[in-house]
């Protein structure tokens, strides 16, 4: 069995730049994920996607992959964690791409530009708490000289304990490079309680060797 090789990653924590927990309590919002800021530098919490162009954290190091779209080499983006929950609802969770002209303008709630290409769908994670797996199979291939699109499917994914059939991406067009793929994960949960809070634990994005 090949074994994914890490080459991007953010985790969760508690310092600039690593990921914060969705606590969003009574809201029923679709949220995206943010990185912490630094309020010593005056530096607020942000929605940075994880690219190739635009890295979080680097996990086992960086790779130069001028080949990816070249080749159309396959690669795996692949979101864990957790959530808890104060009463009976539904988590869904979507992973988006976004090109790198529009990451400038996203935020907790406003995702402009981003296309959303993979997601849980809504499943029960009622007065509990339970674990998520997101994760798609990608390629970008370039149409033309100034385009490339992205393909790919979402082999699995579960949340707490809940399966999710596999099935083709959301095929996303218009693309301009490796610069163009970046990636993040929101969260939405379906009734409000003070309780509510997912953890998006790590976000990846691998080859497989």
């Amino acid at each position: 069995m090949a074994t994914p090789l890490t080459f991007q990653s953010q985790v969760f924590g508690t310092i600039e730049k690593t990921l914060a927990a969705n606590a969003t309590g009574t809201s029923t919002t679709e949220t995206a994920f943010q990185v912490n800021g630094n309020a010593i530098a005056s530096i607020a919490a942000s929605v940075l996607p994880l690219g190739i162009g635009n890295p979080g954290i680097f996990v086992g190091g960086s790779y130069a992959l001028s080949s990816l779209v070249s080749t159309g080499l396959p690669f795996r983006v692949r979101a864990w964690g957790f959530a808890t929950t104060g009463t009976t609802e539904n988590l869904t969770l979507k992973l988006y791409v976004v090109p790198a002209a529009s990451i400038s303008g996203l935020t907790a709630t406003s995702f402009s530009g981003a296309t959303a290409i993979a997601t849980t769908g809504a499943k029960a994670v009622n007065s509990t708490t339970g674990a998520f797996e997101l994760e798609a199979i990608l390629q970008a291939v370039a149409v033309s000289s100034t385009s490339v699109t992205l393909q790919g499917y979402q082999p699995i994914a579960i949340v707490n304990n809940s399966i999710v059939a596999g099935a083709a991406i959301t095929s996303v067009t218009g693309l301009q490079g490796e610069s163009d793929l970046n990636f993040f994960v929101t969260s939405t949960l379906s009734a409000g309680n003070a309780a509510d809070v997912v953890t998006l634990s790590g976000l990846a994005i691998e080859l497989v060797a």
